[in-house]
């Protein structure tokens, strides 16, 4: 029945999808579900490391999204952990939208488990923060503390977005008012009028953490 589910996009089955979101998710401390992750992105690696090049060389793996998350997941049917049809997948290294419900700590907590050297590239962790953050010593503070922490346990790569929800969605029904806004999408930054809807609404849909809890 849940394999059923899957193929139909969860139709008349919103009750199991629910289940689904409520479950277990990468991102949140969690030393079991962390290490699931850990073994796949291994598998991963190991699997792309074997491929030689044309030129005799190995390919090497790497876990940046570029925002092609939105493109992949468009023509993904829907997945085992509540994800509809069509829907984004998690933009580069980050846990999926919406997964992430134990603070920033505890997703960094879940990435540091994870062989960072293993790939070629530095692994992304997109996060978003409240726009007052750095607007004081603490706030700064408590950032700092929250990356180094994060280098410390092994994490390689975290950038932020500092922009709130109600900014974000004004933009898309102003976007003349704001052309100056820029944000981070992945490895890259752009402003975010000329960037697509659905990639827009992604960002968007990132969860908003808070280093001052």
């Amino acid at each position: 029945m849940r394999v059923e589910a899957l193929a139909t996009d969860f139709r008349g089955r919103e009750d199991l999808r629910q289940t689904l979101l409520g479950g277990p998710r990468f991102g949140n401390d969690l030393p079991q579900v962390d290490e699931l992750a850990r073994d796949l992105v291994a598998r991963f690696c190991a699997m792309v490391t074997a491929r030689k090049t044309a030129c005799g060389g190995h390919y090497k793996a790497s876990f940046i999204s570029y925002g092609l998350n939105v493109y992949e997941g468009a023509l993904e049917p829907a997945t085992p952990d509540g994800r509809r049809a069509g829907e984004p997948l998690s933009n580069s290294m980050s846990p999926s939208n919406g997964a992430e419900r134990r603070g920033p700590t505890a997703t960094m907590s879940s990435l540091a488990r994870i062989d960072h050297t293993s790939s070629a590239t530095a692994a992304r962790l997109n996060m978003r923060l409240p726009i007052g953050v750095l607007k004081s010593d603490k706030g700064v503070e408590s950032v700092a503390h929250l990356v180094r922490g994060y280098f410390a346990s092994g994490g390689f790569h975290v950038q932020f977005n500092t922009v709130d929800t109600a900014t974000l969605l004004a933009a898309q029904e102003a976007p003349g008012d704001y052309a100056d806004l820029i944000v981070r999408v992945s490895g890259y930054s752009a402003y975010f009028t000329r960037l697509g809807r659905r990639i827009q609404d992604d960002i968007i849909g990132r969860t908003e953490a808070s280093p001052c809890r």
